[in-house]
């Protein structure tokens, strides 16, 4: 395996981010048939994908932006291989051969690498005959890389649809480091949505739900665990720790939900309508309670939930044009409902106890831009 560290992701984030030409020039020196470094670089973080998961997200949420979008969208389609540790003790293979840094084996019989749901479907299977190269032998756990091409958007929505089916808060409490993975997958959704047109919000949900229960998908499965979020949030009782992680998580989500809508507004319209008037009460009650403590952070929900709204109100407008076929009583209602909450923003928030002043101003700004819309 190529060597790299984290600091090597962290820098190519920071310059590609606010770049969409050198992510253009990147992508496209990384898919030239000779060997370059952005080409070795995305082979180091692809070929420990999804054992390794946060690197590639980071590298493709970073480095996407109109220019690349198509390119990233394709490629996270079709990734050539599947890294992950065996079990102690597997024997399940055959060694085809075998030298000091390069030993490759077959497997003898199907290998299940992502568990069945309960109705016991959306297993992900690597089929016998699948050749791998062993990258750690001699380890306690060997590591494998499977030459085995697989949907990269299905693995995400799959680790979203199972997370939510174990509870959001059980899943962090129980393993930390599902907080920055879910952010990470939330993130690179989100950019994969923004400002992608109709067939692109399309494309990348279909993509993404493909391995799904039949009555779930992204969008859905998102909005389920916000709504945990929120809940949670409500009750309270959270470290300070606790309560800035599920904030950030709830704030991602709401991006993402943001994002959705212009390409799959009517499945947005029918989970506000869901909700009901006890989503939008706890989204209000935990931005003044939890995010008031954690200021930290900013006022990150509230400022996400403003922005959800404008893109409600900039929606609804577009369908007196053109009908999504979705009621327009039901639109009507949920829009009320919606400018109750930042109308009660708008006319509270000053009076807020801040311990950061600025954050004041943050809202100030903010809630003008959602009222002209």
């Amino acid at each position: 395996m190529i060597p790299f560290n984290d600091s090597i992701v962290s820098a190519f984030q920071a310059i590609h981010k606010t770049s969409p030409e050198l992510s253009r020039l990147f992508w496209q020196a990384a898919q030239d048939d000779a060997v370059t470094p952005a080409s070795d670089l995305l082979f180091a973080v692809r070929s420990r994908f999804p054992l390794s998961f946060l690197p590639l997200l980071h590298i493709l949420s970073s480095s996407l932006h109109s220019e690349t979008r198509e390119i990233i969208f394709n490629y996270f389609l079709s990734l050539p291989t599947y890294t992950q540790t065996l079990q102690r003790g597997f024997t399940g293979y055959d060694i085809i051969e075998e030298e000091r840094d390069n030993t490759l084996i077959s497997l003898k019989s199907d290998l299940r690498v992502f568990a069945e749901r309960e109705d016991g479907e959306g297993a992900v299977i690597v089929q016998t005959g699948t050749v791998g190269r062993l990258l750690s032998r001699g380890e306690s756990v060997p590591t494998v890389m499977w030459e085995w091409p697989f949907n990269g958007w299905a693995l995400l929505g799959r680790v979203l649809e199972t997370v939510l089916a174990n509870g959001v808060t059980q899943v962090i409490t129980a393993d930390e480091t599902y907080m920055s993975i879910l952010t990470a997958i939330f993130t690179f959704l989100s950019r994969a949505m923004t400002d992608a047109g109709v067939e692109g919000v399309a494309n990348v949900v279909q993509a993404t739900s493909e391995e799904m229960a039949q009555e779930w998908d992204v969008i859905s499965v998102t909005w389920e665990m916000v709504s945990q979020v929120l809940e949670v949030l409500d009750i309270g009782k959270f470290t300070h720790v606790d309560v800035v992680n599920l904030l950030h998580l709830a704030e991602s989500g709401m991006t993402l939900l943001t994002a959705a809508i212009q390409g799959r507004e009517a499945s947005i319209w029918s989970l506000i309508v869901k909700g009901g008037t006890k989503w939008w009460g706890r989204l209000s009650r935990v931005g003044i309670t939890a995010e008031m403590a954690c200021q930290d952070v900013c006022i990150p929900l509230t400022m996400a939930g403003v922005v959800f709204v404008e893109a409600l109100f900039a929606a609804a407008i577009r369908n007196i044009v053109l009908s999504d076929g979705f009621s327009a009583h039901l639109r009507k209602e949920v829009l009320l409902v919606a400018g109750e909450y930042v109308m009660d923003i708008w006319l509270n928030f000053n009076e807020w106890k801040y311990t950061i002043a600025n954050r004041r101003f943050e809202i100030g700004i903010q809630n003008p831009s959602c009222s002209r819309s």
